[in-house]
């Protein structure tokens, strides 16, 4: 369950993505722990909509991220994406 300090109410993970869609950046923290969990809960957002689309990335990609492990999408995603 997801809970929005700032208007006081919880939310979904179709709420969130309607809030960063909107420009919003959002910071997620374990309600127990206090952990960040953004990047956890903003990787989820977008499963959801690649299985409703039933695809995210082309088989090759996928397959190379596995091999080489997850820190090679990480790597060229803050080399070449960040803003």
């Amino acid at each position: 369950r997801l809970y929005d300090t700032r208007d006081s109410r919880y939310v979904t993970l179709e709420d969130v993505s309607a809030m960063i869609h909107a420009g919003e950046k959002v910071q997620i923290q374990d309600a127990t722990t206090g952990e960040d969990v953004s990047a956890f809960i903003l990787t989820q957002i977008i499963l959801e909509a690649a299985k409703r689309k039933d695809s995210l990335l082309p088989v090759s990609v996928l397959h190379m991220i596995i091999r080489y492990g997850d820190n090679i999408l990480g790597e060229f995603f803050e080399k070449y994406l960040t803003t």
